[in-house]
């Protein structure tokens, strides 16, 4: 005999990744607190990681999303990279971008 089971459909949730962004504060100087805030966009759900790189070494992986003070000893450019990660699981690209201090 030729059995033939009943078709199953499965609806399932397709959601977007977040969108890392921030801003910081001018002028960005040697030796002065740099701050950087956050505009990340979670796109679905919330923002719940924040991981930054700050480019002289410093790593930060924060759960909330607290402005990022920061003093650089030394002047000159900094590649910036900033993730984050939605309540969905999912992870924005990294966003890089070079800051002159």
């Amino acid at each position: 005999q030729n059995c033939v089971s009943d078709t199953v459909e499965v609806p399932i949730v397709i959601n977007p990744w977040p969108t890392a962004s921030f801003s910081l504060n001018t002028p960005a100087c040697e030796k002065n607190t740099v701050v950087f805030n956050s505009t990340a966009q979670p796109n679905a759900g919330t923002l719940v990681r924040w991981y930054w790189s700050l480019g002289d070494g410093t790593i930060i992986n924060a759960s909330t999303n607290a402005p990022v003070s920061h003093t650089y000893a030394n002047w000159g450019n900094k590649t910036i990279k900033m993730l984050v990660e939605s309540s969905k699981g999912c992870k924005s690209d990294t966003l890089t971008q070079s800051v002159l201090i």
